[in-house]
């Protein structure tokens, strides 16, 4: 309930849970709109609380964004303007709470000099308020104590595993050095039969060759022996002419 200017956005969920954190939000538009004397710009409640982003999801937009011409026309030194902008954080869980804003007055009045009441009462609550403000700054270091004793735990584990990633590593570039060397021991067998192979090639176009020198010889020889054939039957030829002479020259005598 309340106005909608003064109200922050989880105030408009239905499943809304009413605590302080609201009041703090609220107490910053307050502040702004005390030192801006004037009321919020009743443009904020037309003014879109989500954008949409170019992969199509939805950015909530900083209430300091939506009320950013009111919060810079502030001083940048200006005391409240840091209170102002915790104030009015969309995380609730990043806003002061009553006592921590009760106690960042009272250092901003002591240190500006602005005379403030002082008597038992207050004095018993601004010690409470300390003591409140103390232990919630003893459970948020508790806390940020087991969050770094959590990151360290996974700090060690990475570094274990990139421990175990590089013994792997080292373990791989030794196997692929093995790998290396013995590729390199058969490039130098395939070297060698290839040399060997090249010496059975000469060999062989050596024995061809003697081959072919040597059917080349023998071819002569076949074609000197068909020439003595030749000559042979050319003789038998004659020897048989001379024969049938001899035979007439019988039969006449």
């Amino acid at each position: 309930p309340g106005t909608l200017v003064y109200m922050p956005l989880e105030a408009m969920s239905e499943s809304a849970k009413y605590d302080q954190s609201l009041d703090m939000f609220s107490c910053g538009v307050l502040f702004l709109a005390t030192l801006r004397r004037k009321g919020p710009s009743g443009q904020l409640m037309a003014m879109e609380r989500y954008e949409r982003l170019a992969d199509g999801s939805r950015r909530e937009i900083p209430e300091i964004e939506r009320r950013k011409d009111d919060y810079d026309a502030l001083a940048a030194d200006h005391p409240l303007k840091n209170i102002i902008r915790r104030c009015l954080e969309n995380d609730k869980r990043l806003r002061p709470t009553a006592a921590q804003l009760h106690v960042e007055l009272l250092g901003i009045a002591e240190r500006l000099g602005i005379p403030h009441q002082e008597n038992k009462d207050h004095t018993a609550c601004f010690l409470a308020a300390k003591e409140l403000l103390l232990s919630q700054n003893q459970e948020r270091l508790r806390e940020k104590d087991a969050a770094i004793a959590e990151r360290d735990r996974r700090l060690t584990e990475k570094d274990q595993i990139i421990a175990d990633k590089e013994r792997q590593l080292t373990e791989n570039e030794e196997l692929l050095a093995e790998k290396d060397q013995q590729l390199s021991e058969k490039d130098e067998q395939l070297a060698d039969n290839e040399q060997q192979l090249v010496d059975k090639e000469r060999q062989l176009t050596n024995k061809e060759r003697q081959l072919s020198e040597r059917d080349r010889r023998l071819s002569e020889k076949d074609k000197q022996l068909a020439d003595k054939e030749q000559q042979l039957s050319e003789r038998d030829r004659r020897l048989s002419e001379k024969d049938k002479q001899l035979a007439d020259k019988e039969r006449q005598l």
